[in-house]
């Protein structure tokens, strides 16, 4: 294949590519909801196509996706009724998507306070070209989603027959993903404990790409804490830390980064980072606060405190 022929596969494959940008937006980008046990509760999302041309739209519900280990939030992935499920958007056009949630009746009898999943919004493609393999080494053919070939065309260069295993197409499908928690009425109870505070010195790893050796990378200063649920909903948590002398004299502070919810019965660990003080010996204070679905605080702010010392050489002992 001439280098032309790379060129023109390289911009038709980047072409095809660029079609499948999403031009979806669903609004709102996540569900947090308190539902009654014993009843149905209806409610609705707006989908709108930013895009240029018209897209077909599939509405699903699906199980919500945590990485912790061994923990077990019951799921309310099939409490949905979606009304339409797929639909067709038209360029510049705002649809809404009523549900309707029914919790099953074991909801009332049971001890958990949330329920988890997600609504997946997917933009439907539309039917594209299949390109198969061709069936002797002299030509490839190209094939409509139909079945029905278009004519061959002889290659500038005769291609090797793949294996037919290798045959097949690629189907990329954009996809909104809305994280959903329902709260079961009477049954919501907020509890959080800051459970551990950690310090250490951190020289970030340098990028060779930039030019920056080991030598010039600064040093700083990372914090964890660390928090467990003891609540039967989810919250979001912050917080702020502050950087102290042994005396009392403030240095720097800052605050936590934005976490992940903190669910039922779970542990978080939030990372922060600051610039490294000079030597000598400090105290850290970390104050953390939640929020619950409907934007209350903790009737209580969390803290901690520890002791460290930093040393000519930038180390860092807690004390």
């Amino acid at each position: 294949m001439t280098p032309r022929s790379i060129l023109a596969g390289s911009l038709c494959l980047l072409g095809c590519l660029a079609g499948t940008a999403r031009a979806v937006e669903v609004q709102p980008t996540r569900l947090e909801m308190t539902l009654p046990a014993d009843q149905p509760t209806e409610g609705e999302l707006e989908v709108t196509n930013h895009g240029g041309v018209p897209v077909e739209v599939r509405v699903q519900s699906a199980p919500y996706r945590h990485f912790q280990a061994g923990l077990h939030i019951p799921s309310a992935q099939d409490w949905f009724l979606f009304k339409p499920e797929k639909f067709l958007l038209a360029p510049g056009v705002t649809s809404n998507v009523r549900f309707t949630v029914t919790p099953p009746a074991n909801v009332a009898a049971d001890s958990a306070g949330e329920y988890l999943a997600a609504i997946l919004v997917d933009e439907l493609p539309a039917p594209l070209p299949v390109f198969e393999g061709p069936a002797s080494g002299n030509a490839l053919a190209i094939h409509h989603s139909e079945g029905a070939p278009m004519p061959a065309k002889e290659p500038e260069t005769a291609l090797p027959e793949p294996p037919a295993e290798r045959t097949g197409k690629v189907t990329i499908v954009p996809r909104f993903a809305l994280p959903v928690y329902f709260q079961i009425e009477g049954k919501e109870r907020v509890g959080v404990e800051l459970t551990n505070l950690t310090v250490e010195d951190e020289r970030p790893i340098p990028d060779p790409n930039l030019g920056i050796p080991a030598t010039e990378t600064p040093q700083r200063l990372r914090l964890e804490v660390t928090l467990r649920s003891t609540g039967t909903v989810h919250v979001r948590p912050d917080g702020t830390f502050a950087i102290l002398q042994a005396d009392g004299g403030f240095v720097q502070g800052g605050r936590l980064g934005r976490a992940f919810p903190l669910l039922p019965t779970a542990t978080l660990t939030i990372p922060a980072w600051t610039a490294l003080p000079g030597t000598g010996s400090y105290r850290l204070i970390v104050t953390v606060d939640a929020e619950d679905i409907h934007g209350e605080r903790l009737g209580e702010l969390l803290q901690k405190e520890i002791s460290f010392t930093v040393s000519e050489s930038g180390a860092v002992t807690p004390s």
